[in-house]
């Protein structure tokens, strides 16, 4: 085979496609990371919602025996930054969240993308296939006349 025929072989998108499947695999890398921060983010939250709920039975439980000014004030104060925390939290919660989505949207595409050229390649996959075939097909019909030629008496 020379070396025309080989050129005519490779699929003329093959660097393209080796790109898009480098980076459909990044978009699922980065996927990965993204849920890994939302699911610690919802664990912070999670565990600052558990610490208010504790927070306040204990406050329920001591101010069932009376509470002082100070005491009062002090469970008002940290109850206050627990919810700041707890606001914030949510926040970073809800912003993980939409990355995740933005991220796995990403990676919807680059999968598409790769996809369509798996299409193209093995169509044209098929196209030399067929070319070969006939090829092959024409070479038989050429020996099978030359052999037919050959067999035939002379006159």
């Amino acid at each position: 085979m020379n070396k025309e025929a080989s050129m005519s072989k490779r699929f003329p998108l093959e660097v393209v496609m080796d790109l898009a499947a480098k980076e459909a695999d990044a978009a699922a890398g980065a996927i990965a990371q993204l849920r890994a921060k939302e699911r610690a983010a919802s664990q912070t939250l999670q565990m600052l919602e558990t610490c208010r709920q504790d927070y306040q039975s204990r406050f329920e439980l001591s101010s069932q025996s009376g509470l002082g000014n100070e005491q009062w004030r002090n469970y008002h104060e940290f109850s206050g930054k627990l919810d700041q925390a707890i606001a914030q939290q949510k926040e970073i919660l809800a912003k993980c969240t939409q990355h995740c989505q933005t991220g796995l949207h990403a990676w919807q595409l680059a999968r598409i993308k790769l996809k369509s050229f798996d299409v193209l390649y093995e169509r044209h996959r098929r196209r030399i296939a067929q070319r070969e075939s006939r090829s092959e097909q024409s070479d038989q019909d050429e020996r099978s006349a030359a052999s037919h030629q050959r067999r035939k008496p002379s006159y």
